[in-house]
């Protein structure tokens, strides 16, 4: 199981930065103007989402000890890949892109409806996202 559990870990990585990609796309209506608007709306409730978790750092790290401590090998294997595509393109591009898999895993979390402290910290450390309700539609366009 751990195998399975860092391979998971490893493939979230690469999802995460392609969720990324797909997010900087729906911002910039390439996708359309639903999307933007979509997008827009998500934007703010992921801002309020950071907000709750910087007034509450003790619950927030509480959370991420116990996601750590239930999915370490998950956490080991998206840090691992992490890491393993710094060292191969250096650390000017590797970082900025480990910091794009979180965002397109966290902007992803909030488009499928999570608004938790612990949705959100299972989204950013582990790309893992539980919440599988409808995707929030808030413009009146037609899919």
């Amino acid at each position: 199981m751990a195998t399975a559990d860092t391979g998971y870990g490893a493939y979230s990585y690469a999802r995460g930065v392609a969720r990324a990609i797909r997010q900087a796309l729906r911002r910039s209506g390439i996708l359309g103007e639903c999307e933007r608007l979509d997008a827009e709306f998500e934007d703010k409730i992921l801002e309020e989402l950071l907000d709750l978790i910087a007034r509450h750092p003790d619950i927030t790290m509480d959370t991420i000890d116990w996601f750590v401590s239930n999915n370490f090998n998950v956490v080991v294997g998206r840090f691992s890949a992490g890491a393993a595509f710094s060292t191969v393109v250096g650390p000017r591009v590797g970082l900025p892109t480990t910091g794009a898999a979180a965002w397109g895993d966290a902007t992803t979390a909030v488009e499928r409806g999570v608004n938790t402290v612990e949705g959100m910290v299972e989204a950013v450390i582990g790309g893992v996202i539980n919440e599988m309700k409808e995707k929030i539609n808030n413009c009146e366009c037609v899919y």
